[in-house]
C-alpha cells in the first residue's frame, strides 16, 4: 500500500504539469488568434493616444517601471520568501506531505480527466441529438447554469462537518450524472441538459468544500502557493479530460467515451479511498 501511495504521489505532479502545458498552449492559441485580428489597428490607436497626450504616456511608463520594482512581501512569521521553481517545489512538497490536501487535488483530477466529456459536445450535438449550433450552445451552458444554481443555494454547506465525505459524495454524484447523460436517448435532449446541469451543481459543491479544506489545512505561509497549485489543478484537469475523452471516442464511440468516463470517475473515487481514506474521514474540527 505504501508503494502504491508513493507512486500515486509521484504521478500527480506530472499530471498537473502536463495539464498546465496543455492549458497554456490552448490559452496562447486562443489569445494569438484573437489578438492578431486587431493588433495593427490597436497599435495605431495606442500610438495616437500617446502622441496626443504625452503626459499620460510618460505617467503610464513610469507606473509600469514602479510596478516592476515592487518586491515580494516578507513572510509574516519571518524567514526568506522563495520565488520561482523553488516556491513551486515547496508547495508541491507540502501538498505531498499532507494527505488530505493531496487527496482533494487527486479527486478533482480524477473527476475532470475521466468525467469531463466537454470535448465530445460537438459530436453529440451533430450525430446523437441533432440539435445544431443552438443545442450545442445549450450543452456548453448547462453545467455552468447548474453550478450557478448550486452556488446560489449553497448556504447549507456551512452546517456540514464531514467536509471530506461531502467532497467524495459530490464527485460520485458528478460521475453518476455524466453516466446518466451518456445514456440519454437521442429524443430526450432536455433531459440531457438537466443531467449536465446536475453535474455542474455537484461540481460546484465539491469546489466549495475543497476550497474550504485548503483554507483550513494550509498554514498562512503556504496558502498562496497551495492556492496557486489548486488553480493549476482546476485548469489543467479539463484539458487532460479533453484528451482522454477524444482518444476513447476515437477508439470506440462517443457514447461509450461519455459513459465509460463517468464510470471511471466513480471507480477512481473508490481507488482513491482504498489508497488514502483520509479525505472521507476528514472533519471540519480536524483543522
Amino acid at each position: 500500500m505504501n508503494t502504491t501511495s508513493s507512486v500515486f504521489e509521484r504521478i500527480v505532479p506530472v499530471l498537473i504539469v502536463l495539464g498546465c502545458v496543455l492549458t497554456l498552449y490552448r490559452t496562447i492559441q486562443l489569445e494569438l488568434t484573437e489578438s492578431n485580428r486587431g493588433l495593427s489597428s490597436a497599435k495605431e490607436e495606442l500610438q495616437a493616444l500617446l502622441d496626443r497626450d504625452l503626459l499620460t504616456g510618460v505617467f503610464n511608463r513610469r507606473s509600469l517601471a514602479a510596478i516592476l520594482r515592487v518586491r515580494p512581501l516578507p513572510p509574516a512569521g519571518g524567514g526568506v520568501a522563495r520565488s520561482g521553481w523553488a516556491a513551486v517545489r515547496e508547495g508541491l512538497a507540502f501538498a505531498r506531505s499532507t494527505p488530505v490536501l493531496l487527496s482533494t487535488f487527486v479527486i478533482d483530477l480524477n473527476a475532470m480527466i475521466f468525467g469531463m466529456p466537454r470535448a465530445l459536445f460537438p459530436a453529440l450535438a451533430v450525430t446523437t441529438y441533432h440539435v445544431g449550433p443552438g443545442g450545442l450552445g445549450l450543452m456548453y451552458a448547462a453545467p455552468g447554469a447548474g453550478a450557478l444554481l448550486g452556488a446560489a443555494a449553497s448556504g447549507w454547506v456551512g452546517g456540514v462537518r464531514r467536509q471530506g465525505l461531502a467532497v467524495v459524495v459530490s464527485v460520485v454524484a458528478w460521475g453518476a450524472a455524466i453516466v446518466a447523460f451518456g445514456l440519454v436517448p437521442r429524443d430526450w435532449f432536455p433531459l440531457a441538459l438537466v443531467l449536465l446541469a446536475a453535474a455542474g451543481w455537484a461540481d460546484v459543491v465539491s469546489a466549495v468544500f475543497r476550497n474550504t479544506i485548503l483554507q483550513l489545512v494550509a498554514p498562512d505561509a503556504m496558502r498562496g502557493r497551495l492556492s496557486a497549485l489548486h488553480i493549476a489543478v482546476v485548469t489543467s484537469g479539463p484539458r487532460l479530460g479533453d484528451v482522454e475523452a477524444g482518444a476513447v471516442a476515437a477508439a470506440t464511440s462517443v457514447r461509450f467515451s461519455v459513459v465509460s468516463g463517468g464510470l471511471a470517475c466513480i471507480a477512481g473515487v473508490a481507488v482513491l479511498h482504498a489508497i488514502s481514506p483520509v479525505l472521507a474521514r476528514y472533519r471540519r474540527d480536524d483543522a
